[in-house]
């Protein structure tokens, strides 16, 4: 028979292990924070990996585009129902302007397990938005990189259009002879 002052001991080891419970809870959240990407990213599926050399001089033949930094790394595996994936090849060529044309911005094309290639066209920034002139400067030079893609290197996906995501920048209308689909807020 449990008497009174046990009933209490038994119901604050209770509230103390909820309370405990909590605070791991709010630590691991804590600990677990994502980080916030702020900026545009236009974005399409391919059937295939277009010829790298050509993309690398179609964006360097853009207007008003005076480097390209090509990088390669792998993505990391992918973990499903069916098992570890594997890693898929990531292709980034960093373009910028002159210092004065405000123009920044990143083309990728990401392989994966799945058979598709993803197209990235992004001026994006972690934790702190990009400046709005500069986001204003490279989204028309993004579309006619996107343009380039098309005519130059076959990209047919492109032509189509891209659906176009803006977080914690204002994204205006642009001048389009694509097909664009504007998303505020994705990633």
């Amino acid at each position: 028979m449990k008497t009174r002052s046990s009933d209490h001991s038994i119901q604050n080891g209770y509230a103390s292990r909820r309370w405990q419970c909590l605070a791991c809870v709010g630590l691991a959240v804590t600990l677990t924070a994502c980080d916030v990407l702020n900026g545009v990213r236009r974005s399409a599926k391919l059937d295939a990996l277009p010829d790298l050399a050509c993309v690398e001089a179609a964006i360097r033949d853009t207007p008003p585009i005076e480097t390209v930094t090509r990088t390669t790394a792998q993505s990391g595996k992918a973990i499903t129902i069916t098992g570890v994936k594997p890693a898929g090849d990531v292709y980034n060529f960093i373009f910028k302007g002159s210092e004065e044309s405000n123009v920044f911005g990143v083309v990728q094309f990401a392989t994966n397990w799945r058979g598709y290639v993803e197209f990235s066209n992004y001026d994006y920034r972690i934790n702190t938005k990009p400046p709005q002139s500069e986001i204003d400067a490279t989204r028309p030079v993004m579309q006619n990189i996107e343009k380039a893609l098309h005519n130059r290197c076959g990209i047919d996906t492109l032509a189509p259009g891209v659906t176009e995501y803006c977080h914690g920048i204002e994204c205006k209308s642009l001048e389009q002879s694509s097909q664009v689909t504007v998303r505020p807020g994705g990633n």
